[in-house]
Order: C-alpha cells, then structure tokens, then sequence
C-alpha cells in the first residue's frame, strides 16, 4: 500500500544497484505514486519500472511521467 510504497520510495534515493522494478498492480496507490516519482529524480541507477494497474490518478501518472522525462533509454509503464 501506500506506506510501503513510500519506504520503497525511499530506499530507492540510496540505490545504487537496482536496475528494475515492478509494481504492477501492488495497491502502491496515488500517494505511493507521487512518492516514487521524487525517487526517481534522485536516482540514476533505475532503468525500467513497471508501476501500472495500481488506481494512480492522473496527477500521480503526470508526476512520474515527468520525473522520468529526460532519463535516455528509462522505460516507464504507467
């Protein structure tokens, strides 16, 4: 859920390593959402992340979009 997500969210501005994540259809929810968003923007090692099917709104959609935007090669499914 949402608190989850946002711990993930958090151990994710330290990774270094992870390349990958899905979350497809893990209730990570709207704030959850938001909350990776701002990881993203943090961190350079994620490549691909799979976050769909979990009720995002679309500011939390817009806000992961925008955090991947300029990120060369970044797959992002929403």
């Amino acid at each position: 859920g949402p608190k989850g997500s946002r711990a993930l969210a958090e151990a994710l501005r330290a990774n270094q390593t992870l390349r990958v994540l899905h979350l497809t259809s893990n209730s990570v929810g709207s704030e959850g959402a938001v909350s990776m968003a701002g990881a993203l923007k943090a961190n350079e090692a994620l490549t691909e992340l799979s976050i769909d099917s979990n009720h995002l709104t679309l500011q939390a959609k817009h806000a992961l979009r925008a955090a991947a935007a300029g990120r060369k090669g970044f797959k992002l499914t929403v």
